[in-house]
């Protein structure tokens, strides 16, 4: 049986397209990543991460931009005694392959850090536009096969939680 063989250009090129694909989501979520323990805060209630659509700002979060995720992310969180609800900083450009990464990278981080703070609370996603794709891909996994990446569904010790 032979073994598949990858020339030494092909293997180039991949890499080269790999590392252009990904590398502002990488400079992104670096630049975006902290370089000491996150201090968290649990909430008995819900914790709501909200991600936005293509091209709303991130600047103005809260407040601006995000409609009805916004207003649907206040509204649960004051009905629920000790919730709360955040945005998801990413990109939201239209560079959805780099964007959609850096978001599925970045909220996962978010979910991972709440939840392993705050054992047995519950998490509440939500997203319109690409939002909600980076929401369905930490779900369910990404089954698009044009990304240069695959992001699988979220671990089950995590999953568990979110509502």
């Amino acid at each position: 049986m032979s073994t598949p063989t990858l020339s030494l250009g092909r293997f180039a090129l991949f890499l080269l397209l790999l590392s252009s694909s990904l590398s502002s989501s990488l400079s992104y979520v670096l630049a975006t990543a902290s370089s000491t323990a996150p201090d968290v805060t649990c909430y008995s209630g819900v914790y709501i991460i909200v991600a936005r659509g293509t091209l709303i700002p991130q600047s103005g979060w809260p407040g601006y931009g995000e409609g009805g995720q916004y207003a649907i992310s206040v509204n649960v969180s004051a009905m629920i005694p000790d919730s709360y609800h955040t945005g998801l900083v990413y990109p939201a450009s239209l560079d959805f392959l780099n964007s959609g990464f850096a978001g599925v990278l970045n909220m996962t981080e978010q979910i991972q850090t709440y939840l392993d703070a705050c054992i047995d609370h519950r998490v509440v996603l939500m997203g319109s536009s690409q939002g909600a794709a980076v929401v369905s891909d930490i779900l369910c996994g990404s089954v698009n096969k044009i990304r240069p990446w695959v992001a699988p569904p979220i671990e089950d010790k995590y999953a568990k939680n979110i509502a």
